[in-house]
C-alpha cells in the first residue's frame, strides 16, 4: 500500500507540479477491497486538489495500527465550506460511498483560506481478519 501511494504522489507531482509528501507509519496486509478503496479515495482527493485547491503542496499520511488504518490527504490550498459543496461536484460524495462500502468512515475538514483534509479510518472486525505471513 505504501509503495502504491508513493507512486500515486509522484505521478501527481509530475502532472501538476504540486509537491506531495507521503508519510507512512507501520505496515500490514489489508483486504484487497479495503486497499483498493483507500487508493481510489486518495486518488480522488489528489484530483480534487489539482482541480480546486490552488495548493502549493499536498500530503498523504498513512498510519497502520494493530487492527486499524488511518489515511489522510491534505493540502494548503484555498479550502472550502464542506457543508456547501457546489452542484455538479461529486468527488466527496464518491469518496464517502467508497469508504462506506468497505466499512470505513470518512471525514472532511476545511474552511475557506485554510486548506482541506480528508481522513479515512478503517478498523478490522474479527470476520475481516487477514492471516499474517
Amino acid at each position: 500500500m505504501a509503495d502504491m501511494l508513493s507512486l500515486l504522489g509522484t505521478a501527481f507531482t509530475g502532472r501538476t507540479d504540486i509537491p506531495v509528501v507521503v508519510c507512512v507509519v507501520g505496515e500490514r496486509v489489508l483486504p484487497s477491497m479495503v486497499q483498493g478503496a483507500l487508493y481510489r479515495i486518495c486518488q480522488e482527493g489528489l484530483n480534487n486538489i489539482a482541480r480546486h485547491a490552488s495548493a502549493s503542496r499536498a500530503e498523504i499520511d498513512l498510519k497502520f495500527e494493530d487492527s486499524a488504518v488511518d489515511l489522510s490527504v491534505s493540502d494548503d490550498g484555498i479550502g472550502f465550506d464542506p457543508d456547501h459543496t457546489p452542484s455538479g461536484h461529486f468527488g466527496i460524495s464518491m469518496m464517502g460511498e467508497r469508504a462506506e462500502a468497505v466499512g470505513a468512515s470518512l471525514s472532511v475538514k476545511s474552511q475557506p483560506g485554510q486548506g482541506a483534509k480528508i481522513s479515512i479510518h478503517w478498523a478490522e472486525t474479527p470476520s475481516q481478519e487477514v492471516p499474517g505471513p
